[in-house]
């Protein structure tokens, strides 16, 4: 559990936290998030976080006053404070609190928390199984590309999976194409051919993802970007998972079909492991 916080720079014990109860990301959800792997005691593709948030609150005009020297410098103070060699870095970002909290009463005081704690680090590649959302995301909505502090729809998607006794859902987006999972992007193979959907399919384009991509390309892989009925994964011969904390997770099952494991998918893992 962690110990510390970092509030625009300051380090608060926990039992100091306090939180304005005209917070918009309290209120509103008006506010943004990373999460960052730590590993080696160093946030992994922290520019790459800094970069998304930064862009998002510009897409959403909340002001954003620290540099990116800012925030890996309270990170690393705060691994440190927190002593952590393997786990995470939480950053979130508020707009500020308000006078009286209404949608309306817009402030320009943005505040900035981060908080760390550390995981076991995993001795292999996970296996998860998934079934389809019983609900679509919205494609057209222009939130669902950004890491907005509005995640109630995914910690109901959470429990719904945990419910069904399941690791994961799969999205449709509202024409019945392929999107996400609830906290991850999705790829699959099929004659040695990678697929994954596209921006325009109603997806948070992870950082994760550009790396698989990026993995991809180097080690000579055919890569298909573009939209797919759910049926195209469901027949696929390997699926998995990806996000900043796990990387890379296998599914084991979709939809109650077996899938196997895939060399091109562990040679993908390796080469980003390879290069954090």
């Amino acid at each position: 559990m962690p110990n510390f916080y970092l509030h625009n720079g300051q380090l608060v014990d926990r039992a100091s936290c306090a939180l304005s109860p005209f917070d918009r990301s309290f209120m509103l959800g008006d506010g943004l998030f990373e999460t960052a792997l730590v590993h080696g005691g160093v946030p992994v593709w922290l520019t790459e976080h800094y970069e998304r948030m930064k862009g998002s609150a510009a897409f959403f005009g909340i002001a954003f006053p620290f540099t990116f020297d800012d925030m890996a410098e309270w990170c690393a103070r705060l691994i440190g404070a927190e002593g952590i060699t393997h786990g995470f870095v939480r950053i979130a970002l508020s707009r500020g609190a308000s006078p009286s909290g209404r949608v309306g009463d817009v402030p320009h005081d943005t505040q900035m928390a981060i908080i760390a704690g550390a995981v076991a680090r995993r001795a292999a590649m996970p296996v998860i199984t998934a079934v389809s959302a019983p609900w679509p995301v919205n494609e057209r909505d222009p939130t669902v590309r950004h890491k907005t502090a509005s995640r109630i729809g995914s910690v109901l998607a959470k429990a719904r999976a945990s419910g069904a006794g399941v690791d994961e859902l799969v999205f449709c987006n509202a024409q019945g194409v392929v999107a996400e999972g609830i906290f991850s992007n999705i790829f699959w193979m099929k004659k040695q051919e990678l697929y994954t959907p596209s921006a325009e399919c109603g997806i948070l384009p992870g950082i994760a993802r550009a790396k698989v991509l990026a993995a991809a390309a180097k080690l000579g892989v055919k890569t298909n970007i573009g939209a797919y009925g759910v049926d195209a994964a469901r027949g696929a011969e390997e699926l998995f998972f990806t996000n900043s904390l796990m990387i890379i997770s296998r599914c084991g099952s979709f939809d109650g079909v077996a899938k196997d494991a895939s060399c091109v998918m562990t040679a993908l893992e390796q080469l980003i492991f390879s290069e954090l």
